[in-house]
């Protein structure tokens, strides 16, 4: 793995929701990663692109969206995952609190030959700047 902060990003003043990310890290580690014999990488990228928005990119070489769903169509299971619903929820519950929006987008990404090279998920997040590390 590998994680890239913009050096102007606040590391000790900024505050986003706790675990926010956790769930999107797991999916690309359970739904992409795994699928692979060898090599898996994981990138983080935090830029702050205004003073009250903060972008994170999680970005896989993993199999990609539509061969994970392929593969997950393919092996019968009782278990539903409802980590990505809640996830959503409480994004949309901390952009109500906060009265700013936020940005989700979830896509494969592309090597130049056009073959799948993973997936990456983008946010744009309002954020908070205080003195802990984290939300209440």
């Amino acid at each position: 793995y590998e994680i890239q902060v913009e050096p102007l990003v606040d590391l000790a003043g900024t505050q986003i929701p706790p675990m926010l990310l956790q769930p999107f890290v797991e999916n690309s580690i359970k739904h992409g990663i795994m699928s692979l014999e060898e090599n898996g990488k994981i990138e983080i990228s935090v830029s702050q692109p205004k003073d009250d928005y903060l972008h994170i990119a999680i970005r896989d070489n993993g199999i990609g969206i539509e061969a994970s769903k392929l593969r997950k169509a393919n092996r019968p299971t009782d278990h539903v995952s409802k980590g990505m619903q809640i996830t959503l929820d409480r994004l949309a519950l901390f952009a109500r609190m906060s009265g700013k929006d936020y940005e989700l987008d979830i896509r494969e990404w592309q090597h130049p030959d056009g073959s799948i090279g993973g997936t990456v998920v983008e946010m744009v997040l309002p954020i908070k700047h205080g003195v802990s590390g984290g939300m209440d």
